[in-house]
């Protein structure tokens, strides 16, 4: 099985590629939904309490955006919340694809963090969703109602696009419309099945298992 990853800054439009991917009938991993659902745990909500402070709303939920507004503005901080919740949300991903591996010949797992986190050397290809600046602020400030300098303090948090294009396999400038990403999506799908024994090969998600 080929398990490529699906990676762009904040904005990019990650979402409605994962979206595009389905309709042609690749399944996906959405690991941000992994992470939600992971941050509901116990065990992980009292650690986070504890090194975090208050950030449970009164239903005893984690509170996203508090969580957000914290780490966001502390690189350190950030690194610590990924090292917290970053091993269940791996492990959850690694049984998905286990379970994927049996029926299935390309799964993409969409994974924000891609890079940060040291995951891309488990996945091959890897697809890099690129939006310019512009049009990533606009998106945030209209989907999630954020300031314009919360915003640009998320978009810095996530590192160099540069180096991210330099290490990706394929390339989606998603600056136009909903039909031509549709049409950029469907090439890189069929590129993908033409080399499919070389991304086979390459694809080192196995390996996962060594480290959870």
């Amino acid at each position: 099985m080929i398990a490529a990853a699906l990676t762009g800054n904040i904005g990019s439009g990650k979402s409605t590629v994962v979206k595009i991917l389905n309709e042609n009938g690749i399944k996906t991993i959405n690991s941000d939904e992994i992470a939600h659902s992971v941050l509901e745990m116990g065990k992980i909500k009292k650690k986070l309490k504890e090194v975090f402070g208050d950030i449970l709303t009164e239903e005893g939920k984690v509170d996203r955006k508090k969580l957000g507004k914290i780490v966001f503005q502390n690189r350190e901080k950030l690194n610590l919340l990924n090292s917290i919740v970053h091993p269940e949300v791996l492990k959850k991903i690694y049984e998905e694809l286990n379970k994927l591996s049996k029926r299935e010949k390309i799964v993409v797992v969409e994974i924000p963090l891609l890079f940060e986190t040291g995951l891309d050397k488990f996945f091959k290809p890897i697809i890099f969703i690129y939006t310019p600046l512009k049009t990533q602020i606009e998106r945030l400030e209209k989907r999630d109602k954020l300031p314009y300098e919360e915003i640009l303090k998320r978009i810095k948090a996530q590192g160099k696009i540069e180096e991210k294009i330099k290490n990706s396999h394929y390339i989606i400038e998603n600056n136009s419309t909903i039909s031509e990403l549709k049409r950029k999506v469907k090439e890189i799908i069929k590129e993908i099945e033409r080399d499919s024994q070389r991304w086979e090969s390459l694809s080192n998600w196995k390996e996962l298992e060594k480290i959870l």
